[in-house]
């Protein structure tokens, strides 16, 4: 259970942020995180920065669900995605796919 912080080679000026609550992180989950982001940071070159938070709720004795949380730094104002599953990679994978449809949709919004 953590922080971690980094940049990603400069092109996320207010770096990528994940947070773990409730779980520890493997190194899979991480890389599966950094790859998601250094791919929106070459598709939408506005993106400033990036906070994921996951935190595991425990249901029952055999039961979990995944929150995600991602903060996407925008110039101007920010935009938050959350998105639960009871699988983390599900839930990973939704809260990427919601956050790049809202940067496609303000990229194109952003043309006229």
């Amino acid at each position: 259970m953590g922080i971690v912080e980094e940049t990603l080679e400069g092109r996320l000026s207010h770096g990528l942020r994940v947070q773990a609550i409730g779980m520890k992180l493997g190194r899979s989950a991480q890389e599966a995180i950094r790859r998601k982001a250094e791919a929106m940071t070459r598709r939408y070159p506005g993106l400033l920065g990036l906070a994921v938070e996951l935190r595991r709720v425990v249901l029952g004795p055999r039961r979990s669900e995944y929150l995600v949380k991602a903060r996407l730094v925008l110039p101007g104002y920010d935009r938050i995605v959350a998105k639960r599953s009871e699988e983390l990679g599900l839930a990973l994978a939704n809260a990427f796919e919601v956050a790049d449809r809202q940067l496609r949709r303000r990229a194109t919004r952003a043309r006229f």
